[in-house]
């Protein structure tokens, strides 16, 4: 389950037209706004199971025909490079990256998309969060960022899929560290309550909202929809909250449901 918490009126709009299912409004065609209704159609459906089997479907023959396109596109360009002088090569290097990037947007497509199965174990979620912080940190100093964790008093001890939950919150932590304002430092907090595991992401502000507004990998724009999956499987749900900075909040039980 995805739940929006919204203020501000443009992204209201957006969020509203998309759990409507409605088209959105004809304008120029540009990239970030490719990926932006990317992102958005992905969040709809990341917790619904049905759709996203559909999808992956779709997905798997899709990437396929595409890399072979791409790698037929690179064979061409390697065997022009080869045979051109040196006036060309600059311009012929300037593509590489648009490639890589192409190829992680699939392999983001394919991970949201691939059936989720969790292997749940019983662990202190801040063993996880402490053995990732170090690169977190990290991350966030590259852009003049800085990460503040904040641990519960008490231990909590729950399920989870280590390796999942990894790989959705370091999607996160690296698109914020990437798409917030610089000197501008985010606070990272868990808990229990009750039977549920609760973890919250917050920043003063809501820069970079636009998770296909990132200034260096596009493939971070797939953020959102990866971690709204793994805490989907996790039987929980992601609150998006922006009505007082951004906050990011995942809850899931303490006790994964068996499938």
């Amino acid at each position: 389950m995805i739940r929006f918490t919204i203020n501000s009126e443009g992204t209201r709009q957006e969020w509203n037209r998309m759990r409507r299912h409605e088209p959105a409004k004809e304008s120029p065609m540009d990239e970030n706004r490719i990926e932006n209704s990317l992102t958005s159609s992905l969040l709809r459906i990341a917790s619904d199971p049905a759709s996203i089997g559909t999808l992956h479907e779709i997905l798997g023959g899709f990437c396929h025909q595409s890399r072979n396109t791409l790698n037929c596109m690179k064979m061409s360009f390697y065997l022009a490079k080869r045979e051109s002088g040196p006036s060309t090569l600059a311009h012929l290097s300037e593509l590489e990256p648009h490639y890589q990037s192409v190829e992680r947007l699939f392999d983001s497509l394919q991970t949201i998309c691939r059936p989720m199965v969790l292997t749940p174990v019983r662990l202190p979620l801040g063993l996880l969060i402490e053995d990732r912080r170090g690169a977190w940190e990290s991350w966030m100093r590259e852009h003049e960022r800085r990460l503040e964790v904040i641990a519960p008093n008490e231990t909590s001890v729950g399920e989870f899929d280590p390796n999942r939950l990894g790989q959705g919150l370091d999607a996160l932590v690296s698109w914020r560290a990437d798409a917030g304002s610089a000197g501008e430092s985010a606070q990272l907090s868990w808990r229990v309550e009750g039977r549920e595991f609760c973890l919250d992401w917050t920043e003063p502000t809501t820069q970079g909202l636009d998770p296909a507004a990132t200034k260096d990998d596009r493939a971070a724009s797939m953020a959102l929809p990866l971690l709204a999956r793994v805490i989907s499987a996790h039987a929980g749900q992601l609150v998006l909250d922006v009505r007082d900075g951004l906050r990011i909040g995942l809850r899931w039980p303490i006790a994964i449901p068996k499938s």
